[in-house]
């Protein structure tokens, strides 16, 4: 085969073409705020979706699926107040199609989360096809967590099948504390005309103890709350949360985070298309001074958000020339569902007290999909799949909460069996989170 000659000149102008790409990718990141104190990021424009016209579709990419396949194993460490509930929604499409076991609490019927550090055996329901309380084949024999838990990846490894894939979502700690603050009531029972106000006000004398509020997002990724205010301690727990996480998704850029999701688990187009969630209809205007005491105030999770967004621009940089092109398809996509699922807007107002939110009316005249998309969650009939009978409310119930506990790493080779019922130290059990 003759070598084909290509002239200097042409050669610069091909490594001009594909670099050009990556360096616009990075024109996003302005500036940043080092050592957790303030960042900011300016998106390049995109036109909104009704002003584009139809990408050219060779230059898409197409599904993985004739080059890897599509990976059933994930762990979703939910997040507070992040958009990820919508997250959620795709993950239990994708796993109630597919006839996969999620972790649920089963004690919490509302929504199967977790309400404290702990996490017993005795809690969950089944995996698919174990009978109740045959907690030998609950170990490693779980697909998929959706649910709010506090991250502890001894007890996950120790639940989730073999080679199962750790995501998480992140918000700007500024928004997401303005909206936990109205969410959980945190605005009802404090003094002020405006969010704003309530928030200066409140901000006078921080609860330390408060829930949702004080550095939530390192708190739901499983650091101790005692050392939130310690800079070295968060710091290496942040490097020991790089080493872990396959991808940390960040709200402001969901879409863009959401390709990359697709392309680490192989999934298809369809499988990562989403509505809204829990959209909340206004939010509260904050000055300048009061995001900065925010920012002081959520010091762990400011630092956490800037290193997980510079690492997602990172990811995306070595997504490849493609990345555009796919995202202004997927958003194509994404409106095409809309108008082919949604028929109208309700709001609807949470008990708390907060704002309204937006929730969807499906059309009556549309597939069973739409219906799964445009709702939050298919916990109920994940929940009946899974076993149809709740743990039994019984005398046996409080016994074996105290008893059933996951095992710690690097135990002693004996029974799990008669460790599970004895909940012996020498096993290697720990009682609590």
């Amino acid at each position: 085969m003759k070598s084909r000659n290509v002239s200097p000149d042409k050669s610069r102008g091909l490594k001009i073409y594909f670099l050009l790409p990556v360096f616009l990718l990075w024109l996003p990141v302005v500036y940043v705020y080092n050592n957790g104190e303030e960042m900011r990021y300016t998106a390049r424009p995109t036109p909104s979706i009704r002003q584009l016209q139809a990408p050219v579709m060779t230059n898409v990419s197409t599904d993985f699926n004739s080059t890897c396949k599509p990976r059933n194993r994930l762990v979703f460490i939910k997040t507070h107040k992040t958009a990820s509930t919508s997250l959620k929604s795709i993950i239990q499409i994708y796993g109630y199609s597919r006839n996969l076991s999620f972790i649920i609490n089963s004690e919490n019927e509302g929504n199967g989360h977790m309400r404290s550090r702990e996490i017993k055996l005795s809690q969950l329901l089944p995996p698919v096809s174990v009978p109740k309380r045959m907690y030998t084949k609950y170990k490693n024999n779980y697909d998929i967590s959706t649910i709010h838990l506090v991250y502890n990846r001894t007890k996950l490894d120790y639940l989730m099948k073999k080679n199962t894939k750790y995501i998480s979502i992140l918000r700007n700690p500024v928004q997401q504390f303005e909206s936990a603050f109205t969410y959980f009531g945190y605005a009802v029972k404090t003094e002020g005309n405006t969010t704003a106000e309530k928030i200066s006000n409140w901000l006078d004398n921080p609860d330390k103890k408060a829930k949702f509020i004080n550095n939530n997002q390192m708190y739901d990724l499983g650091m101790n709350p005692g050392y939130f205010r310690n800079k070295t301690k968060v710091d290496s727990y942040i490097t020991k949360l790089s080493k872990e996480f396959d991808l940390v998704l960040i709200t402001e850029y969901f879409d863009e985070s959401l390709l990359l999701l697709r392309k680490l688990m192989c999934w298809s187009w369809d499988e990562i298309l989403y509505i809204k969630h829990n959209e909340r209809t206004e939010r509260g205007e904050l000055t300048l001074s009061i995001q900065n005491r925010i920012r002081r105030w959520n010091s762990a999770d400011v630092k956490v958000y800037n290193y997980f967004n510079r690492t997602l621009w990172r990811k995306i940089a070595k997504y490849g020339p493609d990345f555009e092109t796919d995202l202004q398809y997927f958003r194509q996509h994404l409106e095409r569902l809309v108008a082919q699922c949604v028929v109208d807007t309700v709001t609807y107002a949470k008990a708390q007290g907060a704002s309204s939110v937006i929730k969807y009316q499906v059309s009556k005249n549309t597939t069973s999909d739409c219906n799964f998309v445009a709702h939050p969650g298919l916990f109920t009939k994940l929940r009946e799949r899974q076993n149809s009978h709740i743990i039994e409310k019984n005398s046996k119930k409080s016994r074996v909460n105290k008893t059933h506990l996951i095992p710690v790493k690097n135990h002693k080779k004996r029974s799990h069996g008669r460790c599970e019922r004895n909940g012996r130290k020498e096993c290697g059990l720990q009682k609590g989170g």
